[in-house]
């Protein structure tokens, strides 16, 4: 089964369970909710991951402050030793979580979102990192190990 189709699968199932408990296929509900307990709810629905609850809860009408994390974005914080295991998630949210001020609302944590991952996709990539393009290069710890 591929990724699309193993996606699809969870989308359907999260859809059906959504709909069984609010009567309806809309998450307005959660603007109520306490960031923290809107998360946790829609991280424990089939195939939904920190990635998924932090991006539903940020890039949309909910515009709630939580920092989105995808691979592009966890490869940068894992080379720039902000996080502790670069092929995990769960882990990556949890530490980066701790380190974000309080007082950065779902603007800031958004535009930080595609700033990193904008460095991760265009000069921190996976297979060749371009590391004497990057402006954080004095910070990194990775830096010129990488390509070595």
């Amino acid at each position: 089964m591929t990724l699309a189709q193993n996606k699809v699968i969870h989308l359907a199932k999260s859809t059906r369970i959504i709909k069984r408990r609010r009567g309806t296929v809309e998450l307005d509900f959660l603007a109520d909710w306490p960031t923290q307990a809107a998360f946790d709810w829609l991280n424990a629905l089939p195939g939904t991951g920190p990635k998924i609850a932090s991006v539903t809860l940020n890039f949309s009408t909910l515009r709630r402050p939580v920092f989105a994390i995808d691979t592009h974005v966890l490869r940068v914080l894992w080379r720039l030793g902000l996080v502790p295991d670069r092929h995990n998630f769960k882990r990556g949210y949890m530490s980066l979580s701790h380190l974000i001020p309080n007082h950065w609302d779902a603007d800031d944590l958004y535009e930080l979102h595609w700033l990193m991952k904008y460095l991760g996709q265009g000069i921190c990539t996976h297979s060749q990192p371009l590391c004497d393009r990057c402006p954080l290069v004095s910070l990194c710890p990775t830096a010129g190990r990488l390509n070595a």
